[in-house]
């Protein structure tokens, strides 16, 4: 589907917010709802990232510079959390100091990202433990003694999960006895 892009002038000498073209619901306003101002769109984005866009505006506000920022927002209709990106440009109409500010979905997107960030610590994580388990599998066939090999093997099973002991037990099926090959722990 098209890119729903929220086009704004922002008029920072009286925090106006007005909608440019147009209507689109990036930002998940009930019915007819508008933002109207700075202030109320602040009051949509999480307190975790509100200090940082406002300190963020502000800055390019004093400096009469652009700005683009990603931040999260609650919907106001379903409660839902979103990445919205706004990319803001400097507009000097008659003297006064205004943006153009543009803003857009970028939820799928933050949801991809962190879902590769995921796979690439999990693939992280194995070839550690992959590492881990060559050097071990190698000094146990090097070793001398087969007990001391897999007591090796045993060791490095426990310490991969994590566990505090465990054993290898030998089943003789003639005699019917379990026997106590090696343990750990």
């Amino acid at each position: 589907s098209a890119l729903e892009v929220v086009v704004q002038r922002y008029t920072p000498s009286v925090g106006q917010l007005a909608e440019v073209g147009k209507p689109t619901d990036v930002f998940g306003l009930e019915e007819g709802g508008a933002l109207g101002s700075l202030e109320r769109k602040l009051a949509l984005v999480l307190p975790a990232d509100r200090r940082s866009y406002e300190l963020q505006v502000s800055e390019a506000v004093a400096r009469r510079e652009s700005w683009q920022a990603q931040y999260r927002i609650v919907r106001p209709r379903d409660g839902a959390t979103a990445w919205l990106a706004e990319s803001a440009t400097v507009e000097d109409s008659d003297g006064e100091l205004a943006y153009v500010v543009m803003t857009w979905d970028v939820t799928a997107l933050r949801r991809v990202e962190e879902q590769l960030r995921a796979g690439t610590r999990r693939l992280r994580r194995e070839l550690t433990v992959n590492r881990r388990l060559y050097e071990v599998l190698t000094r146990a066939v090097e070793a001398d003694d087969v007990r001391k090999g897999v007591e090796m093997l045993l060791q490095a099973a426990v310490d991969l999960v994590g566990g505090q002991r465990g054993g290898v037990w030998v089943l003789d099926q003639e005699e019917e006895r379990l026997t106590v090959f090696a343990q750990a722990g």
